[in-house]
């Protein structure tokens, strides 16, 4: 499951960034924000996480946000800040709630280690990658936030029924 959400993952973020020829700082913070809120609603999709995990999640990524200053230029986001956030997570997260809100925080470290790879110019300018990493943060939050009622929450939650009967079909058929 895992898996299927990291490319899941890949395949938003790279039609988010690769449409675009050139843009502005301005944009690329703005396509920063909506790739952090689509890595958590993906991540929905997936693990339909309830209120308490989603909160859980969202502690990590204010986390992950303060701690990005610690991320230098070609280093990877999971590599540098996966054993702060285990370390989060085993002290301060109840023990039915660790297993998701781990999968949840790896989603948001993996989206941001995407972002960089495949704009590795953005990590050179050290003041802008931390602006980058605080607008896809601050999606994320705000993802985590939605109402359960919020349209994109329903249609979302809507077609895990559909992707678990696909993926027990592809799972029999192998």
């Amino acid at each position: 499951m895992k898996k299927l959400a990291y490319a899941v993952l890949v395949g938003i973020l790279g039609f988010l960034f690769v449409g675009c020829d050139k843009p502005t700082d301005q944009q690329c913070l703005v396509i920063s924000k909506q790739a952090g809120t689509v890595a958590v609603v993906t991540w929905f999709g997936i693990d339909n996480p309830d209120k308490e995990i989603k909160d859980c999640v969202k502690e990590v990524v204010t986390l992950i946000q303060s701690k990005a200053k610690d991320v230098t230029a070609g280093q990877s986001f999971s590599v540098t800040l996966t054993p702060v956030v285990d370390e989060y997570i085993k002290s301060k997260v109840a023990d039915q709630y660790k297993p998701l809100t781990t999968v949840g925080s790896s989603m948001i470290l993996s989206g941001l280690d995407l972002l960089f790879a495949m704009h590795p110019e953005y990590s050179q300018n050290q003041t802008f990658a931390l602006q980058l990493v605080s607008e896809f943060c601050g999606g994320a939050i705000l993802g985590l936030s939605l109402d359960e009622a919020d349209k994109i929450i329903q249609i979302t939650k809507s077609q895990n029924k559909a992707r678990s009967i696909a993926l027990a079909q592809l799972v029999v058929t192998k």
